[in-house]
């Protein structure tokens, strides 16, 4: 990964994003067939830098480092299917 060069300054070149996402439920409970439909997903989001998106899947990471060379190391990485994911948002 290398950084973009803007004014003779090493600009970050990540997005911050804002993902919003359903995520799966699970109960294991006896219940009546009759109440199934009171169980839903949940609606989450996750805040990040966008590493990259393909037609199935969006990369992020929360927690960077840069090393002496301009290079990055990244911690919190997570991968979203796309079909969960409701919207995007970028962070300005």
């Amino acid at each position: 990964m290398t950084s973009t060069k803007k004014s003779g300054v090493n600009k970050f070149p990540y997005s911050r994003i804002k993902v919003y996402w359903n995520d799966i439920q699970t109960h294991s409970d006896w219940i009546s067939i009759s109440d199934i439909e009171e169980y839903s997903t949940a609606s989450c989001v996750d805040e990040g830098f966008l590493w990259k998106k393909d037609k199935s899947r969006i990369w992020i990471f929360s927690s960077y480092s840069k090393n002496e060379d301009g290079s990055y190391d990244v911690a919190n990485v997570t991968c979203f299917p796309k079909g969960c994911v409701t919207k995007i948002e970028r962070i300005k």
